[in-house]
């Protein structure tokens, strides 16, 4: 995990999109995809915070071995820590002074 946010942001619907198919349920897939469009602005923000791509990255490293491990229960729990992450994320940054967000997103661009 390094600073190259687009990078990130490409890997990050991929690796979603993955575990969604991975499920092999069709509805999980279509409600991941609809959740990360929603959510595409907020993980813009969330990736600017300092540490937080290393972070994600480890959290998508641990759900992954769990997967290829075939630990359903694991994967699961790791993923709900990733979703708290996120959810905690955003609310840091919804937290702050709007002069700040706007900072972030022009940072962004």
């Amino acid at each position: 995990a390094n600073d190259d946010v687009p990078a990130f942001g490409a890997a990050d619907h991929a690796f979603h999109r993955a575990v969604a198919e991975a499920a092999n349920n069709p509805y999980l897939a279509v409600i991941i995809s609809a959740v990360r469009e929603l959510q595409s602005d907020a993980v813009s923000l969330i990736v600017r915070l300092a540490g937080s791509l290393p972070v994600a990255a480890e959290h998508h490293r641990r759900i992954a071995e769990a997967i290829a491990d075939g630990r359903a229960d694991d994967a699961a729990a790791e993923m709900a820590t990733h979703v708290r992450y996120s959810v905690d994320a955003a609310r840091e940054i919804l937290s702050r002074p709007p002069a700040e967000r706007e900072w972030l997103v022009r940072i962004g661009s």
